[in-house]
């Protein structure tokens, strides 16, 4: 089997288990079924890197881009929704293998929840921004990553599922109803729109000479 059709397999078994979850859990506390959701699509990930030959050339660089992405957070806590921090996902899952992506992502909002706390959020935050580098290393299989108007609307786009599934999930963890739902996305558009361009605007400034840094250190050090 062609590594393309696991890869294919492996996302639409993903998929298939995060909506099975919202049927089958969808029980009176909705507060841990909205939690089993995000840990059902967090939990393949880390198997599947658990179990791949990885050298430790490559956990530091991990660690470095984690560190880059909630230092950036940080310094940009005084603006809200304003922050290059998915820009540095998206970049790591692109310049290396998508599972980097996904760790990259994760781990983010898994450190960067001690200096802004940790909640029920946090998990859920976990899985989108991992789900983001994972699917941009993926994408750039392809080139489609190192376009320009590629990169552009993929960073658009990132700002703004990440919004609705985070109040997707929100609502769903306060006793989720359709109209509470579409009431919440109503309201929450302008911020949407937002997010979107700062993710935009990050991408433009930041891909080009990040992504030259990182790919010197791949081919300096031998990263795969």
């Amino acid at each position: 089997m062609s590594q393309a059709i696991k890869q294919v397999i492996f996302l639409v078994s993903l998929c298939f288990a995060l909506v099975l979850a919202i049927f089958l859990l969808k029980v009176d506390n909705y507060l841990l079924s909205s939690m089993l959701i995000a840990i059902i699509g967090i939990i393949p990930f880390y198997y599947k890197y658990d179990h791949q030959k990885v050298e430790a050339r490559e956990v530091v660089i991990v660690a470095l881009l984690v560190a880059i992405a909630v230092l950036t957070r940080l310094a940009f806590a005084w603006l809200p929704s304003f922050k290059p921090v998915v820009c540095i996902v998206i970049i790591s899952g692109a310049v290396y293998k998508k599972e980097v992506g996904f760790l990259v992502g994760s781990l983010t909002a898994l450190v960067s929840g001690f200096f802004f706390g940790q909640g029920m959020w946090t998990i859920y935050q976990m899985f989108i921004w991992g789900l983001f580098g994972y699917l941009a290393g993926l994408l750039n299989i392809k080139g489609i990553i190192d376009n320009i108007v590629g990169r552009i609307i993929y960073a658009g786009l990132c700002g703004i599922l990440f919004s609705m599934m985070m109040d997707f999930l929100t609502c769903l963890s306060s006793g989720y109803t359709n109209e509470k739902f579409i009431a919440l996305l109503i309201a929450a558009g302008p911020f949407y729109i937002y997010y979107a361009l700062s993710n935009i605007i990050f991408i433009i400034l930041l891909y080009k000479p990040l992504t030259k840094k990182l790919k010197r250190i791949k081919v300096k050090y031998g990263i795969k």
